[in-house]
C-alpha cells in the first residue's frame, strides 16, 4: 500500500534537511490518525478500493483497516440521500476533484444509518491516483438544528400565544397567534413589557405572588384577566416558565397563554344549570342553601338578620291533573314572575321542587318588617292565573322563620318555616304564619301520632262500629255503615277526626283502608252466617285511596276472601274526589262499576255540586250531608235545599239517604217530604260489631 499523502508544505525541511520520503510519510499517517473525522484513502478509478482507514473510519465503518484494505468501497459506505442525488458506486465515479455534501450513511457500524458531512479531496502521490474521502457524525447537529427548526414551526403556528422575555421581562418575541389573541402586532410588543395586556382586574398581590413562585420554582400556572389593545377584557389560562443556565441563573422566560372565554361561558352555563330550576330559571336549593350561608355569615358581621319564607301552592296538583303538567308548568312560571316582581332586587326568590318556592329577605330581623311582605306575597299570588281561557286559583301557604331567633343555619330555618307552613294548612291554608317555639309541639305531637299509627296498624289495635241506615217508611235497615275506631295503647279511644288526615298525608290509609274493606265484608259475611240479615255494607274511601292505582285490587281480595256478593258492598266517595277528575280515580271508578260495586256520593251540596258528575260517574246514592238536616225543620232556606236535593235524586233515578237525623221533627220533614233513607242517632248509634245482634233483636215485633 502506498504512504499517505504528506499535509506538509513544498519545500518544508527540518533543521536545514529535506525530509527523507519514509518520514514524510509517517508523520502523514500520524496526522491523519489523530484527525476527529473519519478518513478513507480510495483508488480514484472504478471500483473506488479501499487504500487506507483512520481509526475514526474504522469506527463508523465498522471494519478495520487491514480487511477494508483492497475492498470496494460502495461495499463499505453507502448512501442513502443526499441533497443533491449524489450516490456511491453504481458504476459511476465519485467527484474526487473535491467538494463536499451531507447525506444519510449506513455502514456496518450503522445499519440504520446516520447524518454525515461527507468530502472528497484528490491527493498527489507517486504515480497512484487516490483520493480521500472524510466523514463526519453530524446526527447530533442535525438532530438539533431540526429540533430548532420544529420549535421555529411551532412558535410559528401554535394556536397558543407565545411571549418570550428577557430577565427582565422585556419582551423580545412573539408568535402570530399573540398578535391574533391581543391585537399588538410584534413590533408593538417587542421592547415592552407584559404589562401592555394588563386589565386592572387582577390586584398587586396576586402579581407579586406569580413572580415569587417563578423566582422559586420557576413556573406559574393559572388563570387571569388580560385586555387586547381595542381595550376589551377576556380570561386567559396562562403558563410561564423559567429558562435557566447551568449555572441557575434565570435568562429568559417563556408564556404561552390562550382565551378561555368560551370554555368560562360554558362553565358558567353548567354552574347555573346546576344551580337554578330548569323551568322557572330561579335559583334551586343547592343556591339556596350557599345564599343564605352568605347571608347568615354577612348577618353575624352586621349584626342584621335574614328572613325565610317558604311558600306552598294550595291545590296546585288539581291543576297538574285535570289539565296536565303542560299548563302547571305554565302556571309555576307566572308564579315565579310575580314573585321576583313583588320583593326587591337584593332579595332572593328560590323554586325549591314542585309548587314550593323561597324567599330570602336580607336584613329583614322583626315580624313587623316582614308582614308587610308577606301580606303582599300572599295577596299577587291569590289572583287567578288565566291560561288558555281558565282562571287558575292556587292561594298560598306560607310560613316563615327569622334568623337568628328561630335558626342559626339554613336547615334550621327550614325545618322551622316548613313546621309554620304546615300549621297554616292545618288551620284552613291560604294564610301566612310565622315561627313560635309551640309549633314545635305540635310536629313532635304528629311524628308521634304517625310513629302510634304505624305500631298499632301491625298490632291491630282498630276495630270497626257500625251505623244503621233505615227505610224511611219502614223503618227496616238497608245498609250498616263501617266507621273506623282506634284503641290506642295509652290513650284510649281517638277519635278518627284526629288520625285520619296524618294517615292520609302520610299514606298509611293504604294498608289502614284495605283492612277496613277486609274486616267489613267479613263482617257482612258473618252476619248473614248467623242469620241477622242480608245487609249491604258501607265503607268510606279517602281521596288518596280512591287515588290508589290497587284500589280493585283489594276490593277483588276482599270480596273473595269473605264471600261477600260484590252488589251488597257499597263505596261512600265525597264530591270534592270527583271534582279533580284524577285519571286514577276515573279508572278506579269504571274498574268498581264494572265488578257491581254500588257507590254512594258522601257530604252531598257540601261543594261545587254539578250534575255533570253525577252524570260522568254514575253514582248510585246522594247523602245529604248533615249540615242541611241540622236545621231542616226550623230554616226554610235548608228545608228548600234539602227538597230540591231529594226532587233531583228522584228525577234521576239515585237513591238518596239523609245523615245526621237527631230528632224526631227531623225524621219527620225528611219522611214527609219523600226522603226514603235516614240515618242518625235518633234511630242508631254506631256500635261495635259485637252488640248488632242485640240491636237487630230489640228492633224485632215482640
Amino acid at each position: 500500500m502506498s504512504a499517505p499523502p504528506s499535509d506538509l508544505p513544498p519545500g518544508a525541511a527540518s533543521k536545514g534537511k529535506a525530509p527523507s520520503h519514509h518520514d514524510a510519510g509517517e508523520v502523514s499517517r500520524a496526522l491523519i490518525r489523530a484527525i476527529a473525522e473519519g478518513v478513507v484513502g480510495f483508488e480514484v478509478d472504478l471500483p473506488h478500493r479501499v487504500r487506507y482507514l483512520n481509526p475514526q473510519a474504522e469506527r463508523l465503518l465498522g471494519v478495520d483497516e487491514r480487511a477494508a484494505t483492497g475492498v470496494a468501497l460502495a461495499d463499505l459506505v453507502t448512501i442513502t440521500e443526499t441533497a443533491c442525488g449524489r450516490s456511491l458506486g453504481g458504476g459511476e465515479p465519485l467527484p474526487v476533484q473535491g467538494g463536499g455534501f451531507e447525506a444519510q450513511v449506513r455502514t456496518r457500524a450503522h445499519p440504520d444509518g446516520f447524518h454525515a458531512l461527507l468530502s472528497f479531496m484528490p491527493v498527489a502521490d507517486h504515480g497512484d491516483r487516490l483520493a480521500v474521502l472524510t466523514l463526519r457524525d453530524v446526527s447530533a447537529r442535525r438532530a438539533a438544528e431540526e429540533k430548532l427548526r420544529l420549535s421555529d414551526k411551532v412558535f410559528e403556528f401554535s394556536a397558543e400565544a407565545i411571549v418570550i422575555t428577557d430577565a427582565e421581562a422585556t419582551i423580545l418575541a412573539v408568535n402570530p397567534a399573540f398578535t391574533w389573541l391581543t391585537g399588538f402586532r410584534p413590533d408593538e410588543a417587542i421592547g415592552q413589557t407584559p404589562r401592555i395586556l394588563k386589565s386592572g382586574r387582577q390586584e398587586d398581590r396576586f402579581y407579586a405572588d406569580m413572580w415569587q413562585a417563578l423566582i422559586e420554582d420557576g413556573y406559574w400556572q393559572g388563570e387571569l384577566w388580560d385586555r387586547r389593545k381595542d381595550g376589551s377584557e377576556y380570561p386567559k389560562w396562562l403558563t410561564i416558565n423559567a429558562v435557566r443556565d447551568d449555572c441557575r441563573r434565570t435568562t429568559h422566560y417563556v408564556a404561552l397563554f390562550s382565551d378561555i372565554s368560551e370554555r368560562k361561558e360554558n362553565e358558567n352555563r353548567i354552574r347555573f344549570l346546576a344551580e337554578h330550576d330548569h323551568l322557572t330559571g330561579l335559583p334551586n336549593r343547592r343556591l339556596l342553601e350557599t345564599k343564605a350561608r352568605q347571608l347568615i355569615a354577612s348577618g353575624r358581621r352586621r349584626d342584621s338578620g335574614l328572613a325565610l319564607i317558604l311558600i306552598d301552592l294550595d291545590r296546585f296538583k288539581n291543576v297538574n291533573d285535570t289539565l296536565g303538567h303542560a299548563t302547571g308548568d305554565r302556571l309555576l312560571i307566572e308564579v315565579a314572575r310575580r314573585l321576583v316582581d313583588n320583593v326587591r332586587a337584593s332579595d332572593t326568590v328560590v323554586r325549591l321542587g314542585g309548587d314550593e318556592f323561597v324567599v330570602l329577605l336580607e336584613g329583614a330581623r322583626t315580624v313587623e318588617e316582614v308582614m308587610p311582605v308577606a301580606a303582599k306575597l300572599r295577596e299577587t299570588l291569590n289572583h287567578p292565573v288565566v291560561i288558555d281561557g281558565h282562571g287558575l286559583h292556587t292561594p298560598p301557604s306560607i310560613g316563615i322563620a327569622l334568623y337568628p331567633q328561630d335558626g342559626a343555619d339554613v336547615e334550621t330555618l327550614l325545618r322551622n318555616a316548613d313546621t309554620a307552613l304546615y300549621q297554616v294548612k292545618a288551620t284552613g291554608r291560604n294564610a301566612w304564619m310565622f315561627y313560635s317555639g309551640e309549633m314545635n309541639e305540635a310536629v313532635r305531637a304528629r311524628l308521634q301520632l304517625e310513629q302510634d299509627l304505624r305500631r298499632s296498624i301491625e298490632d291491630g289495635d282498630f276495630e270497626l262500629h257500625f251505623q244503621p241506615q233505615f227505610e224511611a217508611a219502614t223503618g227496616r235497615i238497608l245498609v250498616w255503615e263501617a266507621l273506623l275506631r282506634w284503641n290506642h295503647p295509652t290513650r284510649g279511644q281517638v277519635a278518627p277526626e284526629e288520625f285520619i288526615g296524618t294517615a292520609e298525608e302520610t299514606g298509611l290509609i293504604l294498608p289502614l283502608g284495605e283492612w277496613v274493606l277486609d274486616a267489613a265484608c267479613r263482617e257482612a259475611k258473618r252476619w248473614e252466617r248467623e242469620g241477622h240479615g242480608l245487609f249491604r255494607i258501607g265503607v268510606n274511601l279517602s281521596a288518596r285511596q280512591f287515588s290508589d292505582p290497587g284500589l280493585a285490587a283489594a276490593v277483588r281480595r276482599a270480596l273473595a276472601d269473605s264471600g261477600l256478593e260484590a252488589g251488597r258492598l257499597e263505596l261512600e266517595i265525597t264530591e270534592s274526589l270527583l271534582m279533580g277528575s284524577h285519571p286514577e280515580v276515573k279508572e278506579n271508578l269504571a274498574n268498581l262499576k264494572a265488578l257491581g260495586i254500588r257507590l254512594t256520593l258522601d257530604d252531598f251540596g257540601t261543594g261545587y255540586s254539578s250534575l255533570a258528575y253525577l252524570k260522568a260517574f254514575a253514582v248510585d246514592r246522594l247523602k245529604i250531608d248533615r249540615l242541611f238536616v241540622r236545621d231542616v225543620d226550623t230554616n226554610e232556606n235548608d228545608a228548600a235545599i234539602v227538597r230540591a236535593m231529594i226532587s233531583l235524586a228522584q228525577a234521576l233515578g239515585l237513591g238518596i239517604v239523609a245523615e245526621g237525623v237527631e230528632t224526631e221533627s227531623q225524621h219527620a220533614f225528611l219522611r214527609d217530604n219523600g226522603c226514603p233513607e235516614t240515618q242518625g242517632f235518633l234511630l242508631g248509634a254506631p256500635m261495635p260489631a259485637g252488640a248488632i245482634g242485640g240491636f237487630l233483636a230489640g228492633l224485632a215485633p215482640s
